[in-house]
């Protein structure tokens, strides 16, 4: 009778310790697309020596690395390479495809007034009280961000908070307007515009871009 009880003592023990230390299913990364201003054909507007492009493809590379190296579960995708022409829409179909979690656009333009500043935009054509369908409905393309409408003011407002702690940035906006590069997207969705100075350090500004959406990842974990 000893001898069942301890048989089916250690049976029961072998049992609750392979459920107690069974390996957990891994996290899914927060996936995050930046996607950076133009593309081999459209080089933007002129920043200084530099182009639109070629300094928000650098600013987007800097801001992946700076992220992936400081947060272990967040994968960043760009949505070109250098050299890359894109067709209409392809960031667009890319992000939706992928499903990411939030979608950054990243601009810039020259700052003439010597003013480092950041100016905030999320996508809207101010008729949310328009459209008031349940999950299950049909959005057309350019509805699209009506579905996470909420997430993205929340977000973008935990940004601008963070961006606001640095002394020496002007941050402006968020400003609500159906900006052009936001159009389609699925995900909460915000713009960055850099108001970009001769002495404009691109690894410095990567940092306090990166550190806003950082928190993002936080409050999600």
């Amino acid at each position: 009778m000893k001898n069942s009880i301890l048989v089916l003592f250690c049976l029961v023990s072998t049992v609750c310790s392979a459920w107690i230390f069974r390996e957990l299913p891994e996290k899914k990364p927060f996936a995050i697309l930046l996607e950076a201003a133009g593309d081999n054909l459209h080089a933007g507007r002129t920043l200084g020596e530099l182009f639109e492009s070629s300094f928000c493809w650098e600013l987007a590379q800097q801001i992946k690395q700076n992220l992936e190296q400081k947060k272990s579960n967040i994968q960043c995708l760009l949505n070109r390479v250098p050299g890359q022409s894109l067709s209409p829409l392809a960031n667009q179909n890319y992000a939706n495809k992928l499903s990411v979690d939030l979608y950054v656009s990243i601009n810039a333009f020259y700052s003439r007034d010597k003013e480092k500043s950041i100016t905030l935009y999320q996508f809207s054509y101010h008729d949310t009280f328009i459209l008031k369908e349940n999950s299950l409905s049909f959005y057309p393309y350019d509805k699209l961000y009506l579905i996470n409408e909420s997430v993205t003011k929340e977000w973008t407002r935990m940004i601008k908070k963070q961006l606001a702690t640095n002394s020496d940035l002007t941050v402006k906006g968020p400003y609500c307007l159906p900006f052009k590069p936001l159009i389609g997207i699925k995900a909460p969705a915000v713009a960055v515009e850099v108001g970009v100075t001769d002495t404009t350090n691109i690894q410095e500004l990567a940092m306090i871009i990166s550190t806003a959406l950082a928190m993002i990842h936080e409050q999600q974990s």
